[in-house]
């Protein structure tokens, strides 16, 4: 994650007058998770990195990433959230539902 958050960042500044060896490279920082009902493996993190887009500051970035099962299918799909707000915004609530509404399709 720090390798593509660091190569989007300096592609979006490269038409701005910033220079980008004073822009903090990306941090991250990932736990595991205990598995749910809706997932085998679990991932959950923060991303501390610079917003070239809306602020020109260093924001917290969270993530989650759960892998699931698809046996029906022969598939395994890993279902990814991201967003600026706290994992107590509803916004999570959300992601989560469209996680657990998820449904695989059998292979064609």
């Amino acid at each position: 994650m720090e390798a593509y958050y660091t190569g989007l960042i300096k592609l979006n500044v490269a038409n701005k007058s910033i220079d980008v060896s004073r822009i903090p490279k990306p941090k991250v920082k990932i736990s595991s998770e205990a598995p749910g009902p809706d997932n085998v493996a679990a991932l959950s993190g923060v991303i501390s990195l610079y917003d070239p887009f809306m602020t020109n500051q260093i924001i917290e970035l969270y993530f989650k990433a759960s892998v699931s099962d698809c046996p029906s299918a022969a598939k395994t799909t890993i279902f990814f959230e991201f967003s600026p707000q706290a994992k107590t915004k509803a916004i999570w609530q959300t992601m989560n539902q469209i996680q657990h509404d998820f449904r695989c399709i059998d292979s064609l």
